[in-house]
C-alpha cells in the first residue's frame, strides 16, 4: 500500500510540475512552488525575473566562488550560492548579424579552456528588447559537475553576456525555468516610459 501511495504522490508531483512551469505564475522547483519577482540588474540598466529567495551575491562570496578578477559584474544567487544567474555588460560592439558567431566563439573558448566540457541544446530568441543566443553545457568545478546556460545579446551598443549555473544533479528542475529567466531580461524602463 505504501508503494502505491508513493507512486500516486510522484505522479501528482509530476503533473503539478508540468502545469506550473511558467515563472510569471510561479513554478515548481525541487517539489516546491517558487514565486518570481522582477529584479534590477547591472546598476538598474536591466530587469530580470528571479526566484523571490534569490539575493545579490556579496563581493566576498563572489571572490570565493569566482576567483578570477574577471568575475561577473552582477550575480543573483540562492542563499547557499548553489544556483546562480550572472550578468555582464561588456564594452564590445555586438550586433545581431554577429550573434551566432559570438556564441560559437564562446563555445570554442570554453572547449579550449576545458576539453571535457559537454555541449547540449542551443538556440536564438527574439526578445522584446533584443535578440539573444544561448547554449547549454556541462562543466566541471570545485563544487562538482555543473549545468550551465550561457547567453549573449547585443544591448545598448555593447554585449550583454551571462550564464546560469546549478549543480548538474539539479538540472532537470532548473533547465526550463532558467531559460525562462534568461528570456525575461529587459531594458529597465524609465518612469516616463512606464507612464506612456
Amino acid at each position: 500500500m505504501d508503494n502505491l501511495d508513493e507512486k500516486i504522490l510522484s505522479l501528482r508531483n509530476q503533473q503539478q510540475k508540468n502545469q506550473n512551469s511558467n515563472i510569471e505564475k510561479g513554478a515548481f522547483i525541487n517539489y516546491s512552488l517558487v514565486k518570481f519577482i522582477e529584479a534590477e540588474a547591472l546598476d538598474g540598466q536591466f530587469t530580470v525575473l528571479i526566484p523571490s529567495n534569490f539575493v545579490e551575491m556579496s563581493p566576498e562570496q563572489a571572490r570565493l566562488k569566482y576567483p578570477s578578477e574577471l568575475r561577473p559584474q552582477c550575480i543573483k544567487t540562492t542563499p547557499d550560492t548553489s544556483v546562480n544567474l550572472c550578468l555582464n555588460l561588456i564594452d564590445y560592439p555586438a550586433n545581431e548579424e554577429t550573434l551566432k558567431f559570438d556564441a560559437d566563439e564562446m563555445k570554442r573558448a570554453l572547449k579550449m579552456t576545458n576539453p571535457a566540457t559537454e555541449f547540449y541544446k542551443s538556440g536564438m530568441e527574439q526578445l522584446d528588447d533584443f535578440k539573444l543566443a544561448w547554449f547549454e553545457f556541462k562543466s566541471f568545478a570545485i563544487d562538482g559537475q555543473m549545468f550551465n546556460i550561457m547567453f549573449t545579446a547585443p544591448a545598448k551598443g555593447k554585449m550583454l553576456q551571462g550564464v546560469f549555473n546549478c549543480l548538474f544533479e539539479d538540472s532537470e528542475s532548473w533547465q526550463k525555468i532558467a531559460l525562462q529567466m534568461i528570456k525575461s531580461i529587459k531594458y529597465m524602463k524609465s518612469n516616463e516610459e512606464i507612464e506612456n
